[in-house]
């Protein structure tokens, strides 16, 4: 399996079993780690377990460009690290596609909106 596969295939897992509700994302705010700058911005973070001695986090990165035309704009990415060791540092995952499908599904279990639109749709 070529290494781009893998990652297409680690992605996939992940969003499949978040769904299922087999790995809990919780959210845990900025991060000390990813300084924010007038060139880049973070969002808030989200992290779980994957494995038994593996961490993964996710979050929006905004980076400023500038454009042939001078003129500037933000571009966004989801981006996913991981963390193979309590002690190690978070290393980030390449580019992969359905990363920013598995974003949403992180954040919408993370928010715990399916509980609340059951709530909400069962009150009279």
């Amino acid at each position: 399996m070529s290494s781009s596969n893998r990652w297409i295939a680690f992605i996939t897992k992940l969003n499949r079993q978040t769904q299922e509700g087999r790995i809990r994302w919780k959210l845990i705010g900025e991060q000390p780690d990813l300084l924010n700058s007038d060139f880049q911005q973070y969002g808030p973070a989200y992290i779980a377990e994957a494995d038994d001695d593996a961490t993964v986090r996710m979050y929006k990165e905004r980076t400023r460009r500038i454009a042939d035309t001078d003129e500037e704009y933000w571009q966004d990415a989801v981006v996913l690290d991981i963390r193979t060791s309590d002690r190690g540092d978070f290393v980030r995952a390449p580019r992969t596609p359905g990363l920013d499908d598995l974003y949403e599904v992180v954040v919408y279990k993370a928010n715990e909106v399916e509980g609340f639109l059951d709530r909400f749709l069962n009150k009279s």
